[in-house]
C-alpha cells in the first residue's frame, strides 16, 4: 500500500511501524502471551505490540528506528527498563530511599537528555497521529502535532516547555505487560520553595518505566521549577522510583489478569 508518509511528507510504500518499539513491549519469555490493558475495555492476551500500517514510509521509519535503537540501548544501559536488568529483581540499592516508604529518588548523569526527550516526543507523536483505536485518548491539536513532527524530523528537542517529560521507574521487577497511553494527572509534592501541584499529563508505560508528558494547560512555565526532573533540562536527571508491589501499575495489572482469566 502506498501513500504519503505522515512524518516526512514523502510519497512511497507504507511499512508497519510500531507505536511503541517492539523491544519494549514483548513478553518476558519468547512465545508467551502478555496482558494488554486499556482503560474502559476488557483486557486481552497479545503476542505482539501495536503497529500502524499507514503511518510512515521507509523514509519515516528510518528516522523512528534511529531514535528507537539509541533509546532502547540507553534505557537498558542505565537500568531504566526491566530488559536491561539481567538477573536482577530490584535496583533499590541505586536509590536514595524515602524512610518508611517504598519510594525513592534516583539520580543519573551522562545521559543525553535532549536525545531521550526527542525519543519520548516521537512516542507522543506516533500515538497522536495513529488511527488505531487503542490510542484514541491521545488527542493533540493539529498545530501541536505539526510542531512535534518538525521537532522529530529536524532533531530539535527545544523548547523544553513543550510537552516536558517526567520519569518514574518501577524499582522491583513485575510481570511483563502492555498498557495503552492515557490522559492522567501527576501530583508533585510540596517543597520548601513550591507548593504541591497537580499536573495534567499523558501517561505512557513500557517495560517498568512510566513517562508522564505534561499537557496543556499544565505544561510551560509550570514545569520549569521541576529542574532536573524534566528530561533534557540539564546533564543530570532525577527520577522518582516506586516498588512494583506498591505501585498503581501493579493494582491495575492484577485487575486486568483477573478479568482476562475469569471473564
Amino acid at each position: 500500500m502506498k501513500g504519503t508518509c505522515q512524518l516526512t511528507g514523502l510519497h512511497g510504500a507504507f511499512v508497519n511501524a510500531h507505536i511503541i518499539p517492539k523491544a519494549l513491549t514483548k513478553p518476558s519469555v519468547k512465545g508467551n502471551y502478555f496482558i494488554q490493558t486499556r482503560r474502559g475495555e476488557r483486557p486481552s492476551r497479545r503476542w505482539s505490540s501495536w503497529y500502524d500500517k499507514r503511518l510512515v514510509t521507509r523514509a519515516g521509519e528510518n528516522i523512528l528506528e534511529g531514535l528507537d535503537a539509541w533509546a532502547i540501548a540507553t534505557l537498558r544501559k542505565n537500568l531504566l527498563i526491566w530488559s536491561g536488568w539481567g538477573d536482577r529483581v530490584s535496583i533499590r540499592e541505586l536509590l536514595d530511599e524515602v524512610p518508611g516508604t517504598y519510594l525513592g529518588i534516583r539520580a543519573l548523569t551522562g545521559v543525553d537528555g535532549l536525545r531521550l526527550r526527542l525519543f519520548l516526543l516521537s512516542l507522543l507523536w506516533r500515538a497522536a497521529v495513529s488511527a488505531r483505536q487503542e490510542f484514541s485518548e491521545i488527542a493533540l491539536s493539529g498545530d501541536d502535532i505539526e510542531r512535534l513532527r518538525m521537532m522529530i524530523v529536524t532533531g530539535n528537542a527545544d523548547p523544553l516547555c513543550f510537552y516536558p517529560a517526567i520519569l518514574t521507574q518501577l524499582s522491583t521487577r513485575g510481570p511483563s505487560h502492555n498498557q495503552t497511553p492515557i490522559p492522567d494527572t501527576k501530583v508533585i509534592p510540596a517543597t520548601a520553595q513550591n507548593p504541591e501541584r497537580t499536573l495534567q499529563t499523558y501517561r505512557f508505560y513500557f517495560d517498568g518505566l512510566i513517562v508522564h508528558m505534561l499537557r496543556p494547560p499544565s505544561d510551560g512555565e509550570a514545569a520549569l521549577p521541576l529542574g532536573p526532573m524534566i528530561v533534557g533540562h540539564c546533564p543530570d536527571l532525577l527520577l522518582s522510583a516506586v516498588s512494583y508491589e506498591t505501585s498503581l501499575q501493579q493494582l491495575e495489572l492484577e485487575a486486568a489478569i483477573f478479568e482476562t482469566d475469569f471473564a
